[in-house]
């Protein structure tokens, strides 16, 4: 018995720590992105998802085929998914070029409130919790935004649409929680590995066409270092290890313990962009911050 649940505490332990690790390379994503001045969308996008694919493309072809992709998926919801990812990596690339850092990921990360609306507006059977924990983040992210949209006839418009974005790439992820949930209850889902490969390989003609469209750009970031590093960072450290560790951390924690962790990465993003940017956040997020982390932990408990 003693050895059964020595087992069981050894087995959360590493769960948490593939949860940290999740965390904090997520909370890096805008420094990489803050350290790419003058790169356009695509080149940052295409560089992370090529970057991506070329490195697991080894560890792909390693995998027996029925591993890789269940003979029950649907393809047509494998690619649907994929290129939902794609579309969130390039919302999310657009908030952190126009937003502070901090501000950028704490929004990024609110889509359980959007699946959350979803289920109100669909009027699927919802716990209290669920629903003062909306109306809580709702008001942090109003608490946020607001100021901004004050501003914006004085030279805000560039934040308010980083926010924008940013709240619309949560809003595809929450989209894309609910299509593989659908599919998962259909019996359709496909591994999450099949999602990545679509998603990354998406890499490879984006980069055709960023060699096509912009070439001068390609050799820019090709021949200076820095940049060079934040990309090959950007596609390793936040987009690869991310995709491993927070799999890892589903199949070791519960599922609420695994949410719950994801709160911490608006913090280590707050803490990077300090240390890394110098970026001093809003007076108005810290206590839209507290409102938003609130409502978010409160969705995830029961009733």
């Amino acid at each position: 018995m003693p050895t059964s649940r020595t087992s069981t505490a050894s087995h959360h332990r590493v769960g948490l720590l593939f949860a940290l690790a999740t965390a904090v390379t997520w909370g890096l994503t805008g420094v990489w992105v803050k350290l790419l001045p003058g790169v356009s969308l695509l080149g940052v996008v295409t560089g992370r998802l090529f970057v991506a694919l070329l490195v697991m493309l080894p560890l792909w072809l390693w995998q027996r085929r029925q591993s890789f992709y269940p003979q029950h998926a649907n393809l047509r919801l494998t690619w649907g998914l994929s290129l939902m990812m794609v579309f969130y990596y390039g919302l999310a690339v657009v908030a952190f070029q126009a937003a502070p850092v901090a501000e950028a990921t704490l929004l990024i990360n609110s889509s359980p409130l959007f699946a959350v609306a979803y289920q109100l507006l669909r009027g699927v059977p919802t716990s209290r919790n669920e629903k003062v924990g909306v109306t809580l983040a709702m008001i942090g992210v109003g608490v946020i935004v607001l100021p901004e949209l004050a501003k914006a006839n004085g030279g805000g418009q560039s934040r308010l649409i980083g926010d924008a974005c940013a709240l619309a790439s949560a809003g595809v992820m929450a989209a894309y929680s609910i299509l593989y949930r659908r599919g998962a209850e259909r019996g359709e889902d496909p591994a999450p590995t099949a999602v990545a490969t679509g998603t990354f390989a998406a890499g490879a003609p984006l980069l055709g066409m960023w060699l096509a469209q912009n070439p001068e750009e390609v050799a820019r970031v090709s021949s200076q270092g820095h940049l060079l590093a934040a990309l090959l960072t950007l596609g390793v450290i936040s987009t690869v290890v991310p995709t491993f560790s927070y799999s890892a951390a589903s199949r070791r924690l519960p599922v609420v313990l695994t949410t719950t962790t994801r709160l911490m990465t608006p913090v280590f993003a707050a803490i990077f962009a300090l240390v890394v940017l110098g970026e001093v956040p809003s007076v108005w997020l810290v206590p839209g911050g507290f409102l938003v982390l609130g409502g978010l932990y409160l969705t995830t408990r029961r009733r």
